[in-house]
């Protein structure tokens, strides 16, 4: 279980993931699905009870999306979802609800979207760091088919594209926080 409240670095991130799979060998696994514009990796932990090294879509699992940090000031969702990848590694075989969970789904987990944006952000200054390095908001970025964007696609958006593409996700949750969430 996790043991600081405290926000974690990328590199903290990546530990917290790299333990995760180090003690819960048989049901996640990291993967990267690409950089971002200041090449930063956006690594997933993927957990399922299960073979979790093939990634295959034809299993008869429902697959997750899980993405926070979208916005890089926005570190609860991102603290959030590091903090139950802890969790799901710990209460697997002893909590009956995250047991089930993860025998019955597939779920991929990237808590940093944007971790340029988390690198630049600064506490009292709630706009730093909300867009990625290119200072585009990533959250509107993806393709829309009423409003007629002329936003190149940032890297991030690709990669998030591509892997939607790839996994084919039945449900995908993005978490989001602020002083104003509507």
């Amino acid at each position: 279980l996790p043991t600081s409240l405290g926000y974690h670095s990328q590199l903290e991130m990546l530990e917290v993931f790299q333990n995760v799979q180090t003690d819960c060998p048989k049901m996640s696994s990291v993967y990267n699905i690409g950089m971002s514009h200041e090449k930063r990796e956006l690594q997933v932990l993927r957990m399922s009870a299960g073979d979790t090294t093939t990634g295959n879509v034809n299993s008869n699992k429902q697959r997750i999306k899980l993405v926070g940090g979208i916005h890089g000031n926005e570190a609860v969702g991102r603290e959030c979802l590091i903090n139950l990848v802890q969790y799901f590694c710990a209460a697997y075989g002893h909590d009956d609800l995250i047991t089930k969970l993860l025998d019955t789904l597939d779920i991929h987990i990237l808590p940093a979207m944007n971790p340029d944006g988390f690198a630049q952000a600064e506490h009292d200054q709630w706009t730093k760091g909300r867009a990625n390095a290119q200072d585009f908001d990533l959250n509107r970025n993806f393709p829309d088919r009423i409003a007629d964007r002329k936003y190149p696609l940032q890297p991030e958006t690709s990669a998030i594209m591509k892997w939607s593409r790839e996994k084919k996700f039945t449900t995908s949750i993005s978490l989001h926080g602020g002083s104003l969430v509507a």
